[in-house]
């Protein structure tokens, strides 16, 4: 085609067979009856495109993360929704173009962007851990201030385990608190 993308063709009446093809596009082939001079128009699709994408722990040079869930749009607003298998990662076909994603997995901020995808490719995402509640008191003491005053010089400490948690870490004060005390 020229630069307005259409062609002139000059022959005899007959049917007439055509294939038109560009890089990045799916080719097409088709035949019809041609018996006088006419004008036809003939489109070409994109051609799909394959992403492998990683999704990490805290970067995206981190471990990756089994069981994330991976949903978006590609490049034509057709709908994926995929789930990282147990080497961290998803595959998509799609059509080119501006591509919107949202990673999430329970445990993790959710995570969601859009990029440019236009040609097949491997990506790489990541999700970071969300930071767990911290514990709730059992006794002796309470999550309000003040708690209660202990009479023993060694009490036992008791409080709820939290999913997530690497650690434990106890201070004590005495009331009020503050720097001073």
């Amino acid at each position: 085609t020229n630069s307005s993308g259409y062609v002139t063709i000059t022959g005899a009446p007959g049917t007439w067979s055509f294939t038109a093809s560009k890089s990045g596009y799916n080719t097409s082939s088709w035949s019809q009856s041609i018996t006088s001079t006419t004008t036809k128009h003939a489109y070409l699709t994109k051609a799909n495109v394959t992403l492998t994408l990683y999704v990490h722990e805290g970067s995206a040079s981190g471990p990756v993360i089994s069981g994330a869930r991976v949903t978006g749009r590609d490049g034509a607003g057709v709908s994926f929704d995929k789930t990282t298998n147990s080497s961290g990662y998803v595959t998509i076909t799609g059509t080119p173009g501006t591509w919107s994603f949202t990673a999430s997995k329970s445990g993790y901020n959710t995570s969601s962007w859009s990029q440019s995808i236009t040609s097949t490719t491997t990506k790489h995402a990541y999700l970071v851990k969300q930071k767990p509640n911290p514990p709730t008191p059992l006794s002796p003491g309470s999550s309000s201030s003040p708690g209660p005053t202990i009479d023993t010089l060694t009490p036992t400490l008791q409080w709820s385990g939290v999913f997530g948690a690497d650690y434990y870490a106890l201070a004590i004060s005495k009331y009020p608190y503050g720097s001073s005390n």
